[in-house]
């Protein structure tokens, strides 16, 4: 996990002036609270970083079709940095490759069609 936390924060700082963005892929639990998340470990190891914590969102957090279009506006703006998010709630229909420099993987899902999946969120924008 820290060598994924190293990796962003590099590419933040890197791209801080286009406001790039950045997805980091987990299956490994969704965020819930007053509970051990791996969300929320990532959030914060990430803000500990100096990355401002309203800068990266979490995708569970969308809940409807309008919080996840919003989400993806956020994004392609640069005002969300880095998005986490799970394979089925990220890896299919969502738009967010305008400003997108990297996809990280915490874990490597079951499926290889869904790392296929997590990776086009980034491969429409080359």
């Amino acid at each position: 996990m820290l060598q994924v936390v190293d990796r962003v924060e590099a590419i933040y700082h890197r791209e801080q002036a286009h406001r790039g963005t950045q997805m980091i892929f987990t299956d490994l639990g969704t965020p819930r609270p007053n509970q051990f998340s791996i969300y929320q470990e990532l959030k914060d190891l990430l803000v500990e970083r100096g990355i401002p914590e309203e800068e990266i969102a979490f995708i569970h957090d969308a809940n409807t079709k309008k919080a996840k279009l919003q989400l993806s506006r956020q994004m392609n703006a640069g005002e969300i940095r880095v998005l986490i998010a799970s394979t089925e709630k990220g890896g299919t229909g969502l738009n967010v490759q305008r400003r997108l420099k990297a996809v990280h993987h915490l874990d490597v899902p079951w499926k290889p069609s869904d790392i296929i999946q997590r990776n086009g969120r980034i491969g429409s924008s080359r």
